[in-house]
């Protein structure tokens, strides 16, 4: 095992932690686990076995590859709905019913093709669009087209495709303000209303998000669709605090210490001025390992228990901090770019001026990801470098 440069620490004890929180949140409703995009950054495999030690049935993707990779690392006998499209080549197809694949569609002749081409049932949830305009069988306040309750039918009649399920997604359920979400979910029950006495019916429904699942609890259905509070981040600043647990930290080591003498200046464009003789250190990480370029210069950084600020431009694969108040820092020591303490993704998305989703999803795959349990490294998991 090679001695990481920098690294991500995922506390999966906080997992299991903020399923328990979630699942006494949401009832008589269950959880569907989403980890698209690699467990937002935390590392679908270990992930989602933590999340599937605490009973979670049913997983979400975002494709086909990512639903692979969980059956490929012990999600075998869960259910894992991808939640876009799949190309219905026969190649896929044949795919989604080996490995129990469960697809939403939203487009007949495409759903037309899956059941041609299937060798046998393809498992299916049908996507309602109430307003998020973005994937979705059209049944919005200012576009009820009738022709998706025609739609719906014909894909429930279609041989080999089994549509069990049927959902919507929400467009601003993190803001309490908007009456959106309500006028959403009025839509979603009103067409599967009119559905129902078409004598149509599903087996599974689900519209809330993470947000709705903490705002709206008349949102929650049969699943509650949880991705962001799983790994102990909110949505928005706004929540309602339930005790949730970040479960990443991203941390690096201090690779050199020198003096920058006043007036001289730091890094790509000389964006930084030292005012004074300040001890600058330089941290083996940049904006390739998802540290973004945008925190320059603005940026703190956590050594020895201090706050101290980063200097200069962010590169590629270093950035600069200065230490000239922090005592007794050598190379070696540890700073942590973010976590629990003093420093959180929030605080970094701030600076970012984006949201704390996009902060955990952009730590690169060069950037090992070190598993704990209990406060015990139970396994660890590098991308460009596997054991």
């Amino acid at each position: 095992m090679t001695e990481e440069r920098t690294w991500a620490e995922i506390d999966l004890s906080a997992v299991k932690k903020n399923v328990q929180i979630i699942n006494s949140l949401i009832g008589r409703s269950k959880i569907m686990a989403v980890v698209k995009a690699d467990a937002y950054g935390h590392g679908a495999a270990f992930t989602a076995r933590a999340i599937a030690e605490c009973g979670v049935g049913f997983f979400a993707v975002s494709s086909l590859d990512e639903a692979l990779h969980l059956r490929e690392n012990g999600i075998n006998s869960q259910e894992i709905l991808i939640l876009g499209h799949t190309n219905p080549s026969e190649e896929n197809v044949n795919k989604l019913v080996k490995y129990n694949i469960t697809q939403t569609v939203f487009d007949v002749g495409q759903t037309e093709i899956l059941s041609k081409l299937a060798c046998g049932n393809i498992k299916a949830h049908i996507k309602i669009d109430t307003g998020m305009n973005r994937l979705g069988l059209s049944w919005t306040s200012k576009n009820k087209d009738y022709e998706t309750i025609n739609i719906v039918k014909k894909i429930k009649r279609l041989k080999n495709i089994e549509c069990e399920g049927i959902f919507t997604h929400f467009a601003i359920s993190d803001d309490l303000k908007s009456s959106f979400t309500g006028e959403q979910l009025h839509l979603f029950h009103e067409i599967l209303g009119i559905l129902e006495r078409e004598n149509i019916y599903f087996k599974l429904k689900h519209a809330a998000n993470s947000a709705a699942t903490l705002n709206y609890k008349d949102t929650h259905l049969d699943y509650a669709r949880c991705g962001l509070i799983l790994y102990g981040l909110y949505p928005a600043k706004n929540m309602r605090n339930i005790g949730l647990i970040p479960a990443m930290q991203l941390k690096t080591v201090i690779s050199e210490i020198h003096t920058v003498k006043q007036g001289e200046t730091v890094s790509y464009s000389r964006t930084y001025k030292a005012g004074r003789d300040i001890k600058a250190a330089t941290l083996p990480i940049g904006y390739a390992d998802g540290f973004s370029r945008l925190l320059s210069n603005s940026a703190s950084v956590l050594v020895k228990g201090r706050q101290v600020p980063l200097i200069g431009r962010v590169c590629m694969d270093y950035c600069m901090i200065d230490v000239t108040d922090c005592p007794d820092v050598k190379i070696g020591d540890i700073a942590t770019l973010f976590g629990r303490g003093e420093i959180s993704v929030e605080q970094v998305a701030d600076m970012m001026e984006t949201i704390n989703y996009e902060v955990v999803c952009l730590i690169g795959k060069r950037v090992p990801r070190i598993y704990y349990k209990g406060g015990r490294e139970i396994g660890r998991l590098n991308y460009i470098a596997p054991e």
